[in-house]
């Protein structure tokens, strides 16, 4: 299995910049081998346990790479607020990799740390079907109420690395 995600490559990028990176992630505790390049990076990695870790298969059809089906085969859960350890971020980056991991009530009360919020659209598009796990890019339904968590921290979200990640 090899590990990839926006939290990984955007945290080694990050720290390899230069900047101080903790992240926090929700998986199994028996697969803490696919964080150890962060943490061996300098990420300070703080996981919160779940049941197994998010697991998603990309089907390529053809040497295309555009063309591709994605599937997610297993899922950590949604991150709680009360889970989180005390960080104090001055950045907050959703990082996530579906519609799976941030509700709104979470979104909301990362706005209302008083860090600044930035997400991965990724992570709103990418949307699970509940019976076949495949995913699909679709408009984001709460798109009115989530924007609101964006435009109202004075941020801008820029694609790109990001040097918080949650």
């Amino acid at each position: 299995m090899n590990a990839g995600s926006a939290v990984l490559c955007g945290a080694l990028a990050a720290v390899r910049c230069g900047r101080s990176v903790s992240v926090v992630t929700r998986m199994a505790l028996e697969d803490r081998s696919l964080i150890e390049s962060m943490e061996s990076a300098g990420v300070d990695v703080h996981v919160i346990p779940a049941p197994v870790t998010t697991y998603m298969k990309v089907v390529h059809s053809s040497e295309d790479m555009d063309e591709r089906s994605i599937f997610q085969f297993k899922n950590a859960g949604t991150f709680k607020a009360e889970q989180l350890p005390q960080l104090n971020p001055r950045i907050i980056h959703l990082a996530g990799i579906s519609d799976q991991e941030f509700d709104l009530p979470f979104i909301q009360q990362m706005k209302n740390t008083g860090a600044l919020l930035s997400a991965d659209m990724q992570s709103f598009v990418r949307q699970v079907d509940s019976a076949s796990g495949a995913i699909s890019f679709e408009d984001v339904p709460l798109k009115e109420e989530l924007s609101v968590c964006w435009i109202s921290s004075n941020w801008m979200y820029l694609s790109g690395n990001s040097y918080g990640h949650t």
